[in-house]
Parts: C-alpha cells; sequence; structure tokens
C-alpha cells in the first residue's frame, strides 16, 4: 500500500475503535473523524458493539480468546488502540 492508503486506512480503523473505546469519544458532527484518546481501550462490552457494527455478529471465543493473546491489552485484558496497526499489516 502507498502511504496515502495507509494514511486513509489508519484514520478510517481509529474512527470507528474510537466509536466503541473507554473513555468515549465527544462527536461534534456527523463529518468529524474520531480519534481515540491516549490510553483508550475496547472493553469487553465495547468489543461486542465493535463486533455487531462492523461483521454484524459477536466474535465467538474463540476469536476473542486469539485477539487478546495476539494483541496490545491494558493490564486488565482490555485491547489497545495498537489493535489498529495489527490490521493495517493483515
Amino acid at each position: 500500500m502507498n502511504s496515502l492508503i495507509d494514511d486513509q486506512l489508519e484514520r478510517c480503523l481509529k474512527h470507528v475503535f474510537a466509536k466503541f473505546c473507554t473513555p468515549s469519544v465527544e462527536v461534534d458532527g456527523p463529518e468529524d473523524f474520531l480519534i481515540p484518546p491516549s490510553g483508550a481501550y475496547l472493553s469487553a462490552q465495547g468489543l461486542d458493539k465493535w463486533a455487531l457494527h462492523t461483521n454484524g455478529e459477536l466474535f465467538t471465543a474463540e476469536m476473542k480468546e486469539e485477539m487478546l493473546e495476539s494483541l496490545d491489552t491494558t493490564e486488565d485484558g482490555n485491547l489497545t488502540c495498537v489493535i489498529v496497526c495489527y490490521f493495517m499489516t493483515k
């Protein structure tokens, strides 16, 4: 991918992450791209909401376990925004 596509993809993935992260992100207008705040993470509930929004169904327990083992998490086991980098390398 070229850097313009990389930048656009990262911006979009961060926007989707920010829609479901903790702490929540304030939306100023419908055209605004959301940016997750420093230290943002997806709780179990946020991950479920994200899965439903992006895939139309919840992740299986096996998928969640694999994600938690493979991706960056907080000390409490919540997924961090570093998850965006994972999807960019796939």
